[in-house]
């Protein structure tokens, strides 16, 4: 069963790797496996930048949970 809540700081790293899993594993066809564009891709997704954009005081972030697996993100 999957479970939506809140998300919170403590959840911040899983939450990383979850997009960056994605951007590495998903999106290949746009970056070609080429490092120099999945680094640009996943610098941008520093835990500092997704503090920044998923905990803005105007955003609203919530996390998928499955057998306590933080599974995708939504904001």
């Amino acid at each position: 069963m999957l479970h939506i809540e809140k998300a919170k700081k403590e959840s911040l790293e899983e939450m990383c790797n979850v997009i960056k899993s994605s951007i590495v594993n998903l999106c290949s066809e746009d970056h070609k496996n080429q490092q120099e564009h999945l680094d640009n891709w996943l610098s941008a997704r520093s835990e500092k930048k997704m503090n920044d954009l998923l905990f803005d005081k105007e955003s609203q972030a919530f996390v998928c949970i499955k057998r306590g697996k933080l599974l995708e993100y939504l904001i």
